[in-house]
């Protein structure tokens, strides 16, 4: 099931994220869900977006 609606979303132009996507924000646009933070030169890379946070 998660292949085909992976599959519909490719057709449709669009990004179908699972359980364990994570959190990102890309050049100061949240990607699925994002705190709020200041723009830097400090980039920070986590397995896990709550582990990243503390």
């Amino acid at each position: 099931m998660k292949l085909a609606l992976k599959q519909l979303a490719h057709e449709k132009g669009l990004l179908m994220m699972g359980p364990d996507c994570g959190t990102a924000i890309i050049n100061g646009a949240a990607l699925c869900f994002g705190n709020a933070v200041r723009r830097g030169n400090i980039g920070i890379v986590g397995a896990s977006g709550t582990g990243s946070q503390e």
